[in-house]
């Protein structure tokens, strides 16, 4: 079972599938979802997922103060997000900034 590390934004744990960002998707608390570009525009878009991971971004950015407000564990700056596809089955752990595929 393979790790995968980021920074933790928003603190909390989710378990789920991988889905890509996608415009107009409506996403649930299962989903966890890789968002390319941190912006607040596409927070409030995926407000309904289980957790957000991107490789970039920062703690102080715009788009993790407003996925704190909407209380959505998340990690920024995920080291090796290659490594996750989509429909893989996955743990994420922010307080930890932890991923762990299942």
């Amino acid at each position: 079972m393979e790790k995968i590390t980021g920074e933790c934004v928003c603190p909390g744990k989710a378990r789920g599938k991988i889905i890509n960002y996608k415009a107009k998707l409506i996403f649930n608390n299962t989903d966890i979802v890789i968002i390319e570009n941190w912006l607040p525009q596409i927070i409030f878009t995926a407000k309904s997922a289980g957790a957000l991971i991107c490789s970039h971004g920062s703690i102080t950015s715009h788009a993790s103060i407003v996925a704190r407000e909407l209380n959505i564990p998340s990690l920024v700056k995920v080291q090796n997000l290659n490594l996750l596809k989509d429909g893989d089955v996955v743990t994420v752990d922010a307080l930890e900034e932890t991923i762990q595929i299942i």
